[in-house]
């Protein structure tokens, strides 16, 4: 997938805080359009494609490099570690809450 292919520093080794966890993706060898919103998406058909990009990641075993990584470049669009871009936002709103 071309959103796993991107330049930055890759370990090669998924526990090493690198990028090479992305070699063990379960996303890695299925169709990007379910990980990421097509123009006009309609909300019953958004609904669809993240409930089916969850399931690949349900059992993913880097699900939570993914989440890491997402929460920390950001990544403002798409399904990271079975989380779509409003859960990510959440996530951030309660722990800046819970921070303060």
């Amino acid at each position: 997938m071309d959103h796993l292919r991107r330049g930055r520093r890759d370990s090669g080794n998924p526990q090493a805080g690198g990028l090479g966890w992305r070699l063990h993706a379960r996303c890695r060898h299925t169709v990007e359009h379910l990980f990421f919103p097509p123009d006009n998406e309609r909300h019953g058909a958004q609904v669809r494609r993240e409930a089916a990009a969850k399931e690949i990641c349900a059992d993913c075993p880097v699900i939570i490099d993914c989440r890491h990584d997402a929460s920390t470049q950001p990544e403002l669009v798409g399904v990271w570690g079975a989380l779509t871009e409003r859960d990510r936002s959440s996530r951030r709103l309660r722990a800046t809450a819970a921070a303060s």
